[in-house]
């Protein structure tokens, strides 16, 4: 698993996790990173095969939103706000 992480989570919001698009990579959410890092902590997760991540890409929905679900879970986020 390989993400970036920008800011700290303030009490009442939730981390914001940004996914990239199919062939893209974590590295394409750094200008929004930039602009929204103050209001919360942001993490952009790079699925496998992707960017500078190791592995096989996954080809399912099913195996993208489990190494998601992982890779929050390894985070301790409880809850979070998903965009992607």
């Amino acid at each position: 698993m390989r993400f970036e992480t920008l800011g700290e989570t303030p009490a009442g919001t939730s981390a914001a996790v940004l996914i990239h698009r199919a062939g893209g990579s974590a590295h394409g959410w750094f200008p929004v990173m930039e602009q929204l890092g103050e209001s919360r902590r942001l993490i952009a997760i790079e699925l496998p095969g992707h960017g500078n991540s190791r592995g096989a890409p996954l080809t399912t929905l099913d195996e993208m939103a489990n190494h998601v679900n992982e890779s929050l879970n390894s985070l301790g986020l409880e809850s979070v706000v998903l965009v992607g």
